[in-house]
């Protein structure tokens, strides 16, 4: 597990942002807080000299916001220090920005059953995005050749790699067959996984 130390202008925009998109961003906390440098795409990428950055899109808008891993005391652990590239606003109380599994870890903690629902949206919607972009990238296509593909529009395709909402079911069957893939959805209490599978050759 990676710590993350979180700089006070992205304490002032965390706090600026509607609830929605703040737990759409803890959500790409907790995958840098798993995976750190490593974090993959679409949700991370790296920029250079060691700096890297988080892709959330937030309602249409796509969001980057800068990291880095540093050092600390101890060499176990590494830091990723969080910074956005635009801030605006007023400081945010530090204990705000706690990772969803500390939240859970602290005693008589429960999360509404709106909010549980809203995050495991978002974590599907975050599934299907990377399964679209690890499909894509397989393929060698661009955003735009499988928007073309898809007759959908490039942006739609960036949306759906930047998880900024859970696809419909139209959708979902354009971009299989785009994809030249099945669709695999599964649906745990706690987990979600998307994959696109291969058709064979005929």
């Amino acid at each position: 597990m990676h710590a993350i130390e979180v700089e006070p202008e992205v304490r002032t925009w965390l706090e600026l942002l509607p609830d929605r998109q703040y737990r759409k961003v803890e959500e790409y906390a907790d995958l840098l807080s798993v995976h750190g440098v490593l974090t993959p795409m679409p949700f991370a990428r790296p920029l250079r000299d060691g700096v890297f950055e988080l892709r959330p899109t937030l309602d249409g808008v796509a969001t980057r916001v800068t990291y880095w891993k540093g050092s600390t005391a101890r060499p176990t652990r590494r830091t990723s220090a969080v910074h956005p590239r635009r801030g605006r606003g007023r400081v945010m109380n530090h204990a705000r920005w706690k990772l969803a599994r500390d939240k859970e870890a602290t005693t008589d903690y429960a999360e509404p059953a709106e909010i549980e629902a809203e995050r495991a949206e978002i974590r599907l919607a975050m599934a299907f995005a990377k399964a679209v972009y690890d499909r894509r990238k397989e393929l060698g296509l661009s955003q735009s050749e499988l928007a073309e593909r898809a007759g959908l529009t490039q942006a739609k395709i960036s949306r759906v790699e930047g998880a900024d909402a859970v696809p419909t079911l139209p959708l979902l069957r354009r971009l299989a067959r785009a994809l030249d893939a099945s669709l695999n959805i599964a649906l745990g209490e706690d987990h979600e996984e998307v994959t696109f599978v291969a058709r064979r050759a005929a």
